[in-house]
């Protein structure tokens, strides 16, 4: 039979779980507040940046931050009127619809007199 080769952690006899009652969220980066807030803070930034409105898919390849966190920062930054829903139309990397795309409310509808393009939904300004 063949033997088993132990992993160097085995060999030297230390455990791979640290057991210090820290999470991947605090482990390194500080709180899970302190994470929430620069999450909502990349959000922002990406919408700041753009020049029309995004979706969660458009934002999740800008900032890094996965789809269904987005959902719940997108929630907070609503809750504290700092993003609306400019409009809802079928997502561009997934071809699903209807999607909504989301804008700050301090911008305004600028990306309405910015270049031509296809909008192809309602508008939900509230």
């Amino acid at each position: 039979m063949k033997e088993k080769k132990e992993s160097p952690n085995q060999q030297s006899g230390q455990n791979t779980f640290s057991g210090t009652g820290q999470d991947k969220y605090t482990k390194n980066n500080g709180s899970k507040e302190n994470i929430k807030r620069i999450q909502r803070l990349k959000i922002v930034k990406a919408l700041n940046a753009a020049s029309i409105p995004l979706n969660m898919r458009q934002l999740e390849s800008i900032t890094g931050v996965e789809r269904s966190t987005i959902c719940w920062r997108i929630s907070e930054l609503k809750k504290s009127d700092t993003v609306f829903i400019a409009y809802y139309s079928s997502c561009p990397i997934t071809k699903y619809s209807p999607v909504g795309f989301y804008w700050l409310r301090s911008r305004g509808c600028s990306w309405l007199n910015g270049p031509s393009r296809n909008i192809g939904g309602e508008y939900a300004g509230n």
